[in-house]
C-alpha cells in the first residue's frame, strides 16, 4: 500500500509540472535572478517580490527596458524633452510613463489617471509584441488576440502561467521574450537589446549562449511538434529506495506503445497500450469517451473536453517530447551526434512545494512532506532525415515523509525511454468491438 501511495505521488509531480500553476506563489527565481544580472529586473528594497500581483506601473518599466528605451527615456524626462498627463504615476516611473505617452505605446484609464490597478497576462502580452515590432496598426494582433499571438510565437504557455498574473509570470514571459525574434527579422530581442547598448554584452553572454541554443532545439523539433499524428513507443523505469523503510525497496517497469490520429475536424482520437510488470491495460479515447480494457473488466467513461495529449501525461507521465519554456531550463548543449541534452532548473521544486502547500498536505495533522528534484534531464535525438527519433528523460527524485514523528525518506530513479515509430498516414488505431464495454459510474456516497 505504501509503494502504491508512493507511486501515485510520482503521478502527481509528473502531472503538476504539466498542469497545475499554483496562484500566488513564486516558481521562477532563477529566471529573476538572470534578469537581474542583465539590468532588466531589479526588485524592490524587500526583494523581488515574485509572489504579489505585477502593477500596470511595473509593467510599463519592463517594457521600456524591453524596448531598450531606459537610460534615454530618463535623460529626455529630466531635460523635458518627454513628459505624460497623468497624476497618478509615482515620481519613481515618470520617465517610463512618460516615453510610453510619447511613442504613443500606453493610455492610461482616463485623461488624467494612469490607473494603478494590476496588469493582466494579456497587457503585459500585449506590452511584449510591441517590444518585438508588432502592432495592431499593422495588423499583427488585437488586444483581445494578445494571448493567442503570444502563444503561437512560443512566448506564452498557459501551463505555466498563473491566472492570477503576478511579478513570477511577468519574470516568466519576459525571460521568454528576450530569446523570441524580433519581427521579420532572425535576430533575439536580446542580442537587439545588446547591440543597441541597452544590455551589456558580458553580462548577456550566458543567456545568449543558452538561448541560441533553445532556439535552435525548437526549430528542429517543430515539424515534430506540428504534427498531429504520431505513434511512440515507451519504456519506463522505475526504482524505489529507502534507508529508513526498505520494504519499500523495488523497481517497476512499463511498456507503453501510444498512437494518436487526428480528425477531419480538428480532434484527436487516441490509443494506449500499456504493460506494467505483467498487468496489461488497453485505453482509447475516441470522440470524448474513455473505454479501458485492463484486468478489472472493459468499462467506458466519458472524458469530457481531455485532449489526447492530456490523456497521454495522466496515463504514461510524460514522453517529454514537447519543448519546456526556457525559463524553467537550466543548461542546454548540442552533442557531437546532433541530439540535444537539457537540464531542468530548480522551478519544478517551487511547483511541487506550493502546491503540496496549496493543497494542505505539505503540513497537516502531524503529516509533513517535501519533495525535491536533484536532476531532471532529457536528452532529444533525430533520424538521418532530421526527424525526431528518440527521446529519454531521467530523474532523480526525493521524498521526505514525516508522519507523527516518524521519517521516512524515499529515493526515486525515473528513467523514459520514447521511440517515435511513425508519422501521418502510417499511424492508424484498430478499434475494438465497443459494445463489450460497460458504462462506469462512481459510487455514490
Amino acid at each position: 500500500m505504501k509503494k502504491k501511495f508512493l507511486a501515485v505521488i510520482l503521478c502527481l509531480v509528473l502531472a503538476v509540472g504539466f498542469f497545475a500553476v499554483p496562484a500566488g506563489a513564486s516558481n521562477y527565481d532563477s529566471a529573476a535572478e538572470q534578469l537581474k544580472e542583465m539590468n532588466l529586473f531589479r526588485g524592490s528594497d524587500i526583494g523581488f517580490e515574485l509572489d504579489r500581483p505585477a502593477t500596470r506601473v511595473e509593467a510599463a518599466i519592463m517594457l521600456v527596458r524591453l524596448f531598450g528605451a531606459e537610460d534615454g527615456a530618463v535623460m529626455d524626462f529630466e531635460q523635458g524633452n518627454i513628459s505624460h498627463p497623468f497624476n497618478d504615476v509615482p515620481t519613481w516611473a515618470d520617465y517610463a510613463i512618460a516615453w510610453l505617452y510619447s511613442n504613443g505605446l500606453t493610455k492610461g484609464v482616463s485623461d488624467t489617471q494612469y490607473g494603478k490597478g494590476d496588469c493582466t497576462a494579456q497587457m503585459y502580452c500585449t506590452f511584449i509584441l510591441r517590444a518585438l515590432g508588432y502592432t495592431e496598426e499593422a495588423g499583427d494582433f488585437t488586444y483581445d488576440q494578445a494571448i493567442e499571438k503570444a502563444t503561437q510565437l512560443g512566448i506564452y504557455n498557459s501551463d505555466f502561467i498563473s491566472e492570477a498574473f503576478i511579478r513570477d509570470d511577468l519574470v516568466a514571459l519576459s525571460y521568454q521574450a528576450l530569446a523570441t525574434s524580433i519581427k521579420g527579422e532572425n535576430t533575439s530581442l536580446v542580442k537587439s537589446l545588446v547591440e543597441g547598448g541597452a544590455v551589456d554584452s558580458e553580462a548577456a553572454a550566458d543567456f545568449i549562449k543558452k538561448s541560441d541554443m533553445y532556439r535552435q532545439y525548437v526549430a528542429a523539433t517543430a515539424a515534430f511538434a506540428a504534427m498531429d499524428t504520431v505513434a511512440m513507443k515507451m519504456t519506463s523505469i522505475m526504482e524505489y529506495y529507502s534507508e529508513t523503510t526498505p520494504s519499500l525497496n523495488s523497481v517497476e517497469t512499463t511498456f507503453s506503445e501510444v498512437r494518436i490520429v487526428a480528425g477531419d475536424d480538428g480532434s484527436s482520437d487516441c490509443y494506449i497500450f500499456s504493460d506494467t510488470d505483467g498487468e496489461i491495460s488497453e485505453e482509447w479515447l475516441l470522440d470524448g469517451i474513455l473505454y479501458v480494457d485492463d484486468n478489472t473488466g472493459k468499462y467506458c467513461v466519458y472524458a469530457g473536453d481531455m485532449s489526447s495529449e492530456e490523456l497521454i501525461s495522466l496515463t504514461v507521465e510524460s514522453s517529454a517530447t514537447s519543448c519546456d519554456p526556457l525559463f524553467m531550463i537550466d543548461s542546454i548543449v548540442k552533442n557531437p551526434n546532433g541530439s540535444y541534452t537539457f537540464r531542468y532548473d530548480s522551478s519544478l521544486d517551487a511547483f511541487m512545494s506550493n502546491y503540496l502547500e496549496q493543497q494542505g498536505i505539505q503540513e497537516s495533522a502531524g503529516t509533513k512532506m517535501k519533495i525535491s528534484f536533484p536532476v531532471i534531464e532529457t536528452t532529444v535525438s533525430f533520424d538521418y532525415n532530421g526527424n525526431l527519433d528518440t527521446n529519454v528523460t531521467y530523474m532523480e527524485m526525493v521524498l521526505t515523509l514525516t508522519v507523527d514523528g516518524e521519517t521516512h525518506v524515499v529515493n526515486y530513479t525515473y528513467s523514459i525511454t520514447t521511440d517515435v515509430t511513425g508519422y501521418g498516414d502510417n499511424v492508424f488505431i484498430e478499434v475494438p468491438n465497443l459494445d463489450e464495454f460497460i458504462p462506469y459510474s462512481l459510487p455514490t456516497v
